[in-house]
C-alpha cells in the first residue's frame, strides 16, 4: 500500500520532467509497485494459509520482488533528481521515497522476515 501512495507525487509531477522520467517513468514505477505488492500478498497468503509451502513461495517470489523494488527506487530517484534543479517541492520527497524503498527491502524486510519465521528461507 505504501508503494502505491508513493506514486501519487510521481504522478502529480510527471509533466515537469522529460518523457522517460515523467509519463513513461510513472508507468514503469506503477508496474513495479503493483508486481511487488501482488507478490508480497501472495507470500503473506502462503504463510497464513499454507505454512508448509511458505518457504517455497517466498523463494520463488523473492528475486522478482527485489527487482521490482529496485526498479521503483531507481525511478523515484531519477524523477527526484530530474526535478532537483527546479523549484519543485516534490523533488526531496521523491528522493526520500527512493531511499525509503531501498532501506525497506534491503534491511527492514529481511529482518522482519527472519523474526516472523525464525530464519530467512532464501
Amino acid at each position: 500500500m505504501a508503494y502505491l501512495v508513493l506514486l501519487v507525487p510521481l504522478w502529480g509531477s510527471r509533466g515537469q520532467v522529460a518523457l522517460w522520467s515523467g509519463q513513461a517513468g510513472f508507468l514503469v514505477a506503477l508496474v513495479a509497485a503493483v508486481v511487488s505488492g501482488i507478490l508480497r500478498m501472495h507470500v503473506w497468503f502462503a504463510r497464513t494459509q499454507y505454512p508448509g509451502h511458505w518457504a517455497t513461495a517466498h523463494r520463488r517470489a523473492h528475486a522478482v520482488m527485489r527487482l521490482a523494488d529496485t526498479v521503483l527506487a531507481v525511478v523515484l530517484a531519477a524523477h527526484g533528481m530530474a526535478l532537483a534543479n527546479t523549484d519543485a517541492p516534490v523533488a526531496p520527497l521523491l528522493l526520500a521515497a527512493a531511499a525509503s524503498v531501498l532501506v525497506s527491502f534491503t534491511i527492514i524486510e529481511p529482518v522482519t522476515t527472519r523474526a516472523m519465521v525464525g530464519d530467512d528461507p532464501r
